[in-house]
């Protein structure tokens, strides 16, 4: 025998007997309905009341729990990083200020002149000849 053969026949035998078990359409719509359906209705209705009933306590215990919105917490704008002392360099306040046109200004009389021959600015310098 034709294996394909011997597949349709062992599918036609189980199709016969599942239609023995089935029950007629009409039948099936006579029957009242399960008493289950209805419990199920319930539980779902239930469900969904506790899951919203659970919302909304959560809600309202993390609202009660929240801090002023001025309190004595650190600002980040109050924050001053531990090296900024390293921007602190010398020659600051030039950046700082707007010089006058024509006028040499207060600052830049506090450094010496490139060819001032004073001690403290001649060092590293090799002596000139």
């Amino acid at each position: 025998m034709n294996d394909d053969q011997e597949f349709r026949e062992r599918f036609a035998s189980l199709r016969r007997e599942d239609a023995k078990r089935a029950l007629g359409f009409e039948r099936v719509l006579q029957r009242s309905p399960r008493r289950s359906a209805s419990h199920l209705g319930a539980l779902a209705a239930a469900s969904c009341l506790l899951v919203a009933a659970t919302v909304v306590t959560v809600l309202q215990l993390s609202h009660r729990s929240r801090p002023a919105p001025y309190d004595a917490t650190p600002s980040l704008a109050n924050w001053r990083a531990p090296t900024d002392f390293l921007l602190n360099t010398p020659g600051r306040e030039l950046l700082r200020s707007v010089p006058q046109i024509g006028q040499p200004s207060e600052l830049l009389r506090r450094f010496p002149a490139p060819n001032d021959p004073t001690p403290s600015h001649s060092i590293g310098q090799e002596p000139h000849s």
